[in-house]
């Protein structure tokens, strides 16, 4: 069964005083607080009052995504854990001051179709808050996805300025945009002329970058038949040389000249509940011609997941290399259609994974040395690795 999360906020501001009166109606409801429990039963034995040693968010930055208070429910089979927390944020009041605000939010995490806890603990905050269920009361809370989201927005990509003509590296790489370009071509290894200009690279961009020797421009020969990369030259008169004397492509037999350089486009993105997914399709053999432009693709777009489908399989060589160059990103390979579904159920229980845990997260303060990600995660059935980074967060 797929993890599934479930995210509201209460429409107004809302009080310690209020979040408290709520805590203790869910308590006198007879719910299991974990966290509460935990604390109590751990600074009991040492004669302490948990609420003056857990720090809570407050000692953290402004608009932390910590809670100050809160706490988790699960079901008696743990199969749904409810998640209730008082978070801060700061917005700008009358003349540009910071002023607090603090909200509600209540969630699930389930291993289940339907959530059978969280209905029952958001009826009891109304009544605790004494308001009134309406269509309002609850706002619906969805991951924001800006990668996504930036490039629906793009349409097609803006070319950016030219740097500047400085001389020096140092010089060069203090505008922005010739920074990102070199740390692009470092980020993919290698990186088709396409792909270059379609980051905001130019061909003076090129020229600028290679005189300061921080990149190095190549002829790439792909066999158009098969796909294979055939060699990478330095020179377009190199070729001619070969094609003068007689050599032909060792796989399809055409003559060398005839090929010239071309990328392809990402066949689709997929926003993954905040996550972004890069999606490559072949009705062939997934061959190293294929490979070579996807590292300047990764770096370019930072998808979370990069999915290769095939109708055959993917070469050991691609395999190889993406090892070898281990670009930002998890890399899957689906060889067949048959496997597709099943690669993208396990990216989105990935996704939600990492959702989970970011949740999770904010809870840790409210604790003493506790991994909540790790405890909670385990008792639904959720794994998330130990190393695995949280999500961006942004609703």
């Amino acid at each position: 069964m797929s993890i599934r999360i479930l995210m509201t906020r209460f429409h107004r501001e809302v009080s310690s005083v209020e979040f408290k009166s709520v805590m203790a109606g869910l308590q006198g409801a007879g719910y299991q607080l974990i966290l509460t429990s935990a604390n109590r039963a751990y600074f009991g034995a040492l004669g302490v009052d948990p609420t003056t040693v857990l720090p809570g968010a407050t000692s953290l930055v402004s608009n932390s995504n910590k809670y100050e208070e809160g706490d988790l429910i699960p079901t008696e089979n743990w199969n749904e854990v409810v998640y209730i927390g008082l978070r801060q944020e700061f917005a700008r009041g009358k003349r540009g001051r910071p002023r607090q605000k603090h909200y509600l939010e209540v969630g699930s995490i389930s291993r289940t179709c339907a959530s059978n806890l969280l209905q029952p603990v958001k009826d009891l905050v109304l009544r605790a808050l004494k308001a009134e269920e309406g269509p309002k009361v609850w706002l619906g809370r969805i991951w924001i996805n800006q990668k996504f989201d930036a490039l629906a927005g793009q349409g097609a990509f803006a070319k950016g300025s030219d740097p500047t003509n400085e001389i020096r590296i140092a010089e060069a790489l203090s505008d922005r945009n010739a920074w990102k370009l070199a740390v692009a071509v470092k980020a993919a290894g290698s990186m088709l002329l396409k792909d270059f200009l379609r980051v905001g690279g130019s061909e003076d961009d090129i020229s600028r970058l290679a005189s300061l020797q921080l990149l190095r421009k190549e002829q790439v020969l792909i066999c158009k038949r098969t796909s294979n990369l055939l060699n990478r030259l330095a020179s377009i008169d190199v070729l001619k040389d070969l094609d003068e004397r007689g050599v032909v492509c060792a796989s399809c037999g055409r003559k060398l000249f005839e090929y010239h350089e071309e990328g392809e486009e990402v066949d689709a993105f997929v926003d993954v509940d905040g996550s972004l997914l890069l999606v490559e399709l072949k009705d062939k053999e997934f061959s190293m011609g294929h490979a070579y432009p996807l590292p300047g693709r990764i770096a370019m777009y930072h998808p979370d997941y990069t999915l290769i489908v095939t109708t055959e399989r993917v070469a050991k060589e691609v395999r190889d290399y993406f090892e070898r160059i281990k670009p930002e990103t998890q890399m899957l390979y689906a060889e067949g259609l048959d496997l597709l579904q099943v690669f993208l159920e396990n990216v989105v229980d990935s996704a939600r994974a990492k959702k989970a845990k970011t949740l999770l997260e904010r809870f840790n303060p409210l604790t003493i040395g506790v991994d909540i990600p790790a405890l909670v995660g385990a008792k639904l059935g959720i794994r998330i690795p130990p190393n695995e980074k949280s999500m961006p967060f942004s609703l």
